[in-house]
């Protein structure tokens, strides 16, 4: 029987570190791709190819500052997952009104929704009651939410966020964001939140590995619980509740 256990444990330990080499290596590929398109603007400039007076420095600017952000999102990621995993992320709480942490959040993504022409769109009510949560916290997991779903939209879809309290449970509010892209599978569902997870590649592909870890991670610390659903040709929609000010 132990030896059984050691060989099964050995296994896991084999997949996990063949995820994580695999995971590692994507994520590398995808930050340097980032990197060159920021360098490639700034090499363009600097040698005069492209002046502020031309038509496309406005975009090109743009493009730069969007793929920064996005790098800033993915290294605060990975960072923010081991501080939680070894509980050195304290949380900074303090009221809040959610619509603040989602307005902020959707003009993070912004850039990136135009670039990949997808429509963002805000359904929720003015009387939610303050959020008791670290709202810079909450801010990087809305956006890597967002982030996710832009990437998994083809253009001229939509990724939509909506709030309301969460039925049955009045201490909690709960916020959706749903897109129009390739629908999660069943298989999928189940393991897309797990630290090295890495889905097949597809036309669209969505954020995964750390990122969707670390929202996991950082909603569960402040008490709250996330999941996504999805439905064939309709899309996806993930789910997170946050704790209220009582």
């Amino acid at each position: 029987m132990e030896k059984t256990y050691a060989k099964e444990d050995h296994t896991r330990l084999t997949e996990l570190e063949r995820a994580r080499q695999e995971l590692t290596s994507i994520m590398a590929h995808d930050m340097l791709n980032l990197i060159h398109g920021i360098v490639g603007f700034f090499d363009l400039t600097d040698r005069g190819t492209l002046t502020p007076q031309a038509p496309e420095f406005a975009e090109f600017m743009s493009m730069a500052s969007q793929y920064s952000r996005e790098l800033m999102l993915i290294i605060n990621s990975i960072l923010d997952v081991y501080k939680l995993e070894d509980g050195r992320l304290a949380l900074n709480r303090r009221p809040v009104q959610l619509l603040e942490l989602i307005t902020y959040s959707m003009e993070q993504v912004r850039p990136l929704a135009v670039q990949h022409e997808v429509d963002l769109t805000l359904d929720m009510p003015e009387d939610l009651p303050l959020l008791d949560v670290d709202g810079e916290v909450i801010v990087r997991v809305l956006s890597n939410l967002l982030f996710s779903a832009i990437k998994a939209t083809p253009p001229g879809g939509l990724v939509s966020v909506t709030a309301a309290t969460q039925p049955g449970i009045p201490a909690m509010v709960r916020v959706s964001v749903s897109d129009t892209g390739e629908s999660i599978s069943a298989e999928e569902l189940t393991q897309i939140f797990e630290r090295f997870y890495q889905p097949a590649r597809r036309g669209y592909r969505r954020s995964i590995g750390v990122g969707l870890t670390f929202c996991k991670q950082a909603v569960e610390l402040h008490g709250g619980r996330i999941w996504a659903e999805s439905e064939p040709d309709r899309g996806n929609t993930f789910h997170l509740t946050l704790p209220i000010v009582l």
